[in-house]
């Protein structure tokens, strides 16, 4: 029995390594050439425009902390609304549709509420510049206008490159636990100690290493 637990311990491993690697084929399977290349500008480009939607939601939130009565930084509210933008840019890229109808439902429902929050968020930083910024240059009409501008860049990124996000992300994934199962090193690390426990209770029951090997279907690795 404790043959049994020690090899299906082993094996478990091994199994998950190969498991994470047929994950990571399968998934860079559906990225093909110039599609995979795409994506990749996709997702910095809407990284990119989710940065600098950071620095306005800092400023068009400006009003929130105190609205609420609370000591949290506008910044944590900046990021948390920054994420959201994030997530509904990936949901309006209809990714996740099992159908056309559901693609165009996906689509029509997410791009509305990300535009929605894109014309909101303009009003919003219309208002601060003319309280906090009504007497410098900033303040002027020509620099609203070219903040507008900016903010409706942002949000054009988001409504055409959100899928880049989530390709993004899934290879940052990917990426993460390669790192971590697919290294050499890092698997012989992971997978010493219970190679060292199958062969010290094969040791102490006498059992031919071979034949145990062979019997569990055990490969080195």
């Amino acid at each position: 029995d404790k043959i049994n637990k020690a090899a299906e311990e082993y094996n478990e491993k091994v199994d998950k390594v190969k498991e994470i690697n047929h994950k990571k084929s399968v998934f860079l399977g559906t990225l093909e050439g110039d599609n995979f290349a795409k994506l990749s500008f996709f997702g910095t480009l809407c990284f990119a425009a989710l940065l600098f939607d950071y620095f306005v939601n800092s400023r068009t939130l400006i009003w929130i902390p105190h609205a609420l009565g609370t000591s949290v930084s506008v910044y944590v509210f900046a990021f948390i609304f920054s994420i959201f933008d994030g997530i509904i840019a990936v949901l309006a890229s209809g990714l996740f549709a099992k159908n056309m109808i559901g693609f165009v439902n996906q689509r029509r429902i997410w791009l509305s509420l990300l535009w929605s929050l894109g014309a909101i968020k303009a009003i919003l930083f219309v208002v601060f510049i003319k309280f906090e910024l009504k007497d410098s240059f900033a303040g002027s009409n020509l620099m609203i206008f070219i903040q507008l501008c900016f903010i409706a860049l942002i949000y054009a990124i988001l409504h055409f490159a959100g899928k880049g996000i989530y390709y993004s992300l899934k290879t940052l994934s990917y990426g993460f636990l390669i790192y971590i199962w697919h290294d050499p090193n890092e698997k012989k690390k992971k997978n010493r100690k219970g190679v060292i426990d199958l062969d010290n209770k094969i040791s102490l029951y006498k059992f031919n290493k071979n034949e145990v090997y062979n019997h569990f279907q055990i490969n080195i690795v």
